[in-house]
C-alpha cells in the first residue's frame, strides 16, 4: 500500500500548477571586465490549475565572489524572502501578484549580477528541466578576447553528478556577437541540457 501511494502520489510541477510555456536563459561574460557576469533569466508559464500565484526557480553558480540576488524585472511580480540553499541548489520564490486562472500566462523575468572574482567559474550553461517547458533557449554572450576553441551543446540523461551524456551536438559562435545560441523543442522532463565550451 505505501509502495502504490508512492507511485501515484503527482509530480512536483502538478503541486505546483504551471508549466513553462518558454524558456530563455541568457548568460554573459562581460567585455570590459570578464570577471562580471549577468544572468538573465525570463520564462513564460501557463497555470494548470487555477490559484497559481508562485513561481519557483533554481540554480547553481560555480564562480566564487559576489553574489547579488535575481531582482525581479518583470511587472507586478516580487521576490519573495532570501534565497534557499539546500542539497547544493539554490531556490528563489516570485510572487506573481495575483491568482492566475487555469490557462492563463505571465512571464517571469530576473537578472543577477554576479562577480567571479576567485576566477573559479567553469565554462558552461545548464538548465535542469523540473516543470515541462515546450521551448527552451540557452545562450551565451562571450567577449572577443575569450574567443572559444571548442563547443558542444549537451543533453544529459539526468542531473549530474549522476546524469550521462545521451546527446553531443558540436555548437558555433556568432563572431560577430559573441553569442552562442542552443534552441531545444519539447526539452525531456528531469534531463539536463547545458552548452560547454573550452578556451
Amino acid at each position: 500500500m505505501i509502495f502504490f501511494l508512492l507511485r501515484a502520489s503527482p509530480p512536483r510541477w502538478v503541486l505546483e500548477g504551471y508549466k513553462q510555456v518558454r524558456t530563455d536563459i541568457l548568460y554573459v561574460i562581460h567585455e570590459d571586465d570578464p570577471k562580471h557576469h549577468t544572468l538573465t533569466v525570463e520564462v513564460e508559464i501557463e497555470a494548470i490549475r487555477s490559484g497559481v500565484s508562485i513561481y519557483e526557480d533554481t540554480y547553481q553558480w560555480t564562480g566564487q565572489g559576489e553574489e547579488n540576488e535575481p531582482k525581479v524585472a518583470s511587472p507586478g511580480h516580487t521576490l519573495m524572502g532570501k534565497i534557499i540553499k539546500r542539497d547544493g541548489w539554490k531556490y528563489i520564490y516570485i510572487h506573481l501578484g495575483h491568482e492566475l486562472n487555469k490557462g492563463t500566462r505571465t512571464i517571469i523575468k530576473t537578472i543577477q549580477e554576479l562577480y567571479d572574482s576567485a576566477n573559479s567559474f567553469e565554462p558552461f550553461l545548464g538548465r535542469v528541466v523540473l516543470t515541462p517547458i515546450d521551448f527552451m533557449v540557452l545562450h551565451v554572450i562571450l567577449p572577443k578576447a575569450l574567443h572559444p576553441t571548442h563547443i558542444f551543446f549537451r543533453e544529459w540523461d539526468a542531473p549530474v553528478p549522476a546524469g550521462r551524456v545521451i546527446r553531443e551536438i558540436p555548437g558555433k559562435i556568432n563572431v560577430h556577437s559573441g553569442e552562442i545560441r542552443w534552441e531545444v523543442q519539447s526539452p525531456v522532463f528531469r534531463h539536463r541540457y547545458s552548452i560547454d565550451w573550452k578556451y
